[in-house]
């Protein structure tokens, strides 16, 4: 069975604060007001809300360090790994440089695949997915899911419901002393936003649609697995806000402690960073003991079409 051997993450040192943040932004103050007042919690105190900047590395750096780390750490070689997928559609380019291919030879890969994916904030649980498949199948050996955010427009941070903050994660999956077993994945998309927007029809974003659509996902991968959510330890979502995670918990019907939400005003949204981010953090602080099963949840949206995508696991200390 293919499992995680290796996840790690890097983040920036230098953090700015939210205020500061929308004190970019064209109307700011008001901006701030409505994100405080509709995606936190009531008398939240803002000043611990801080989001991580880079300024020193640019996007090939930041993922070097993590690569530099693990072929120090691991016995794994760069002539062991048979994939590299890139799950970072915002961070691929820098000017005509293509991210991926310059990392490759960066690890210096000899026969490793490069591979793209494209599935918005859940690009890394896509390949995380694909990785599984081609392990399992004997197509694949060791696979490496490399990610990234990173925005030097401080305006494109904010996103309306979210603010984005910059890091980088890699993922190793393969088959043997994994340090997760990967049990089984669901993904679902919906694209009637695209589908109506081709015939000229018109619709509108619906915040509640979404979040039933995450729900039946989570519910769907606890069927094919016959499962309860009692038998979850913890769901590890994204970094995306307060109030979104809030009507999960009360749409599975659980408690918000069942949520891993430690990093939710801690660093911004890191896009595809946050699944490896918080699943490391969940190792890193016992949230995770050994037999522990937990699922990894998030959503991908663009414009108003969305993918959702549920990976259960169980945990090998």
């Amino acid at each position: 069975m293919a499992g995680i051997i290796y996840a790690d993450y890097y983040t920036p040192a230098e953090y700015m604060n939210v205020s500061r943040i929308f004190s970019f932004l064209h109307d700011g103050e008001q901006k701030k007001k409505e994100f405080f007042k509709n995606y936190c919690p009531k008398n939240m105190d803002g000043s611990k809300f801080n989001i991580y900047i880079e300024n020193e590395k640019d996007e090939i750096a930041m993922l070097n360090v993590l690569a530099e780390r693990f072929f120090q750490q691991s016995p794994v070689s760069p002539q062991d790994i048979s994939h590299l997928i890139y799950a970072s559609p915002y961070n691929a380019h820098m000017g005509d440089i293509y991210v991926p291919y310059v990392l490759h030879k960066l690890c210096k890969f000899q026969n490793t695949s490069v591979m793209r994916i494209d599935q918005q904030c859940v690009s890394a649980m896509g390949a995380l997915e694909i990785a599984a498949a081609l392990v399992d199948s004997g197509k694949g050996t060791n696979i490496m899911i490399a990610c990234l955010s990173r925005e030097p427009d401080m305006e494109a941070r904010f996103l309306g419901n979210t603010i984005v903050g910059d890091g980088a994660g890699l993922m190793i999956v393969g088959k043997d002393n994994g340090q997760a077993r990967i049990i089984d994945y669901v993904s679902v998309s919906d694209g009637s936003y695209s589908y109506n927007a081709y015939h000229n029809k018109k619709e509108e974003a619906d915040f509640l649609q979404d979040v039933r659509r995450g729900t039946d996902t989570v519910t769907k991968i606890l069927r094919a697995t016959g499962r309860e959510i009692q038998d979850i330890k913890v769901i590890i979502p994204q970094n995306v806000n307060y109030s979104v995670y809030y009507l999960y918990t009360r749409f599975l019907g659980i408690e918000q402690e069942k949520m891993y939400l430690k990093n939710i005003f801690n660093g911004g949204h890191l896009r595809d960073v946050d699944t490896i981010k918080n699943y490391v953090d969940a190792v890193n602080d016992n949230t995770l003991q050994d037999g522990d099963q937990c699922m990894l949840f998030g959503s991908g949206t663009h414009g108003n079409d969305a993918t959702y995508n549920a990976i259960l696991l169980e945990y090998c200390r």
